[in-house]
């Protein structure tokens, strides 16, 4: 027997503790010592902030050029709180994967027990997912790669969890679905570009869910549409700026086709 769709005070109970678990154990773990947080995830946003872009020359190497959109919320925090309420946010957004990916795991589950071992299985399986050697090691970092998951797995979670409308349901529901699950994962690539490969599995997933052609054709036009919306969201006004600033959007790379006066070494006006 299925589980209903709506979750219980148990389980909102158990979502919120593991968050808040999170948020102490990033706390407990101290300020962010990597070499990317020292070198550019807390210059890149104090730069941008202090109207520094055109007047300090590669501080960062590059990496002074990424865009510094991910970086702002830590760095407001932290320059405007305490440094542990920043490190508590940082946990608690990472902690947040716990979500959907029980959501998942609480709507795929198939085996021949009752609703409440469901539940538990669906918890262990969740808290298993959190971690792991990587995971736990960017837990409190600036990487950013399990903030970025948030939204990922938050997409592929609409996807699973609306499979059904998705493969047989009226046509406009699942392009609408569709278009809101792309519109998230490709936010997640305008903040920080790594993500694009998936960008790619989220395509994937979309012609793997089945129905007829119209119904795989709807999701991915709806959901590449609103994916491309979503990367302009946040990467679009950062590359207009880079454009304006250097002559390359995408500066320092490709500056043999963009022909950056800036990649000759030359001062920004």
């Amino acid at each position: 027997m299925p589980l209903p769709s709506r979750l219980t005070a148990r389980e909102y109970a158990f979502l919120g503790l593991g968050i808040l678990f999170w948020a102490g154990f990033v706390i407990l773990l101290g300020k962010d010592t990597s070499w990317d947080f020292r070198n550019y995830h807390w210059y890149a946003p104090y730069a941008l902030l202090n109207q520094r872009m055109g007047m300090d020359v590669a501080v960062a190497h590059q990496a002074s050029y990424y865009n510094p959109y991910l970086d702002l919320p830590f760095y407001w925090l932290a320059t405007h709180t305490r440094a542990w309420i920043a490190l508590g946010v940082l946990g608690a957004v990472q902690g947040t994967n716990i979500v959907p990916l029980y959501l998942m795991a609480r709507s795929v589950l198939r085996v021949n027990v009752d609703q409440a071992d469901i539940k538990i299985m669906a918890g262990a399986l969740s808290l298993l997912g959190l971690v792991g050697a990587l995971t736990l090691t960017e837990f409190g970092t600036t990487y950013y790669d399990n903030v970025m998951s948030v939204f990922v797995l938050g997409a592929l979670a609409i996807l699973v969890l609306t499979r059904d409308t998705l493969a047989r349901g009226p046509l406009g529901k699942a392009a609408a679905i569709s278009a809101a699950a792309g519109l998230i994962t490709g936010m997640a690539m305008g903040l920080k570009l790594p993500e694009m490969p998936f960008c790619m599995g989220f395509a994937a997933a979309l012609v793997a869910l089945g129905g007829s052609w119209k119904h795989q054709l709807a999701r991915l036009l709806a959901g590449g549409i609103a994916g491309v919306i979503g990367v302009l969201i946040f990467s679009g006004p950062w590359l207009l700026y880079m454009y304006h600033l250097t002559g390359n959007p995408l500066f320092p790379y490709f500056n043999d086709y963009w022909k950056s006066p800036a990649g000759a070494g030359r001062a920004l006006s």
